[in-house]
């Protein structure tokens, strides 16, 4: 008889759709995503990733534009188990940096590389040296989505503004985090230097929690942010002055840390008056430690010198 093939094997980033479902038949009818043009209930968003049609090659390149279209074909490509480039079709230059990089021969698809084992490529910013592409399975994603939604407090009816660049891997825990706890993604479409709509923006979406890059926050009132309770800063070291009027006016600010390579997130820690700048807090779920001075590994150090992450998160 004919041999069987093998069953193809469950990316571990499935979690995060089979999750996604789950919330979606258990607040079917509340908002998921909104942008200027459009938006989507939980019931809505789970009809059109299941409509949306994708490229036939498993590598995948999401050139959408940022907004709920881009996040519905996000969720595709994790419920059909493709590999996903997002990019930032703002900035056309890096994008075809990009895929002439990866050997892609079209806009929409990646090459053979993109193999059974892999859930996402994702390119570093570039800022020490060239852009780096980093090929993830997805391994302890689920797990760091889950403390951070635990650590914010975000809770179904809440409401994110997610202002990040969706090529960059921040992104992916700014969305899930949305979609796996029942609040809303709110998608602005205008620079954050803009301080003016900014500040309409939040109030008119009434925003609960946020992502923001530490070297902005000085640009706004956080007095002035009424329904804000927590937000999350990473990719820089914050400077605590910056931080402290937001903590001040009883925001919940916490600190992410964590190289591409390492799968978004290795770290948290909640910051406050007495923060002090290298702590980079304790540990998130499957990751661990380890601090090597002259040859010598100690595990889960105190200091914030060389550092490497547990295996789990690790990048291929």
């Amino acid at each position: 008889g004919k041999r069987r093939r093998p069953p193809e094997p469950v990316l571990p980033v499935l979690k995060l759709w089979n999750r996604f479902q789950e919330v979606s038949a258990a607040y079917p009818r509340h908002r998921a995503v909104v942008d200027d043009v459009r938006e989507y209930t939980y019931q809505q968003l789970h009809r059109a990733v299941l409509d949306y049609r994708l490229p036939t090659e498993r590598g995948v390149v999401l050139n959408v534009p940022k907004g709920a279209e881009f996040v519905v074909a996000l969720l595709a490509c994790i419920a059909q188990q493709r590999c996903l480039l997002p990019a930032d079709v703002k900035h056309p230059q890096r994008l075809k940096d990009i895929l002439a990089a990866v050997g892609a021969k079209a806009t929409a698809t990646l090459p053979e590389f993109a193999a059974p084992h892999a859930g996402y490529l994702i390119f570093t910013s570039g800022t020490t040296g060239q852009p780096k592409g980093v090929l993830l399975d997805g391994s302890g994603l689920f797990e760091i989505i889950q403390d951070q939604i635990s650590a914010l407090d975000i809770r179904a009816g809440d409401r994110f503004a997610w202002f990040l660049n969706p090529g960059f891997d921040a992104s992916l825990s700014d969305i899930f985090v949305t979609l796996l706890s029942g609040a809303c993604l709110c998608i602005p479409s205008f620079s954050l230097t803009l301080r003016h709509s900014f500040a309409e923006f939040m109030a008119g979406h009434q925003i609960t929690h946020t992502d923001l890059p530490p070297t902005l926050m000085h640009l706004y009132d956080p007095s002035t942010l009424i329904t804000l309770r927590s937000l999350i800063v990473g990719g820089e070291t914050p400077r605590l002055a910056a931080i402290l009027p937001w903590i001040e006016t009883g925001k919940s600010v916490w600190n992410s840390y964590g190289p591409t390579e390492a799968t978004v997130s290795t770290s948290m820690v909640k910051l406050t008056p007495a923060w002090q700048e290298g702590d980079i807090g304790t540990p998130l779920h499957g990751v661990s430690y380890a601090l090597q001075v002259d040859g010598r590994v100690e595990e889960n150090p105190t200091r914030s010198e060389e550092r490497r992450v547990g295996k789990e998160c690790r990048s291929r």
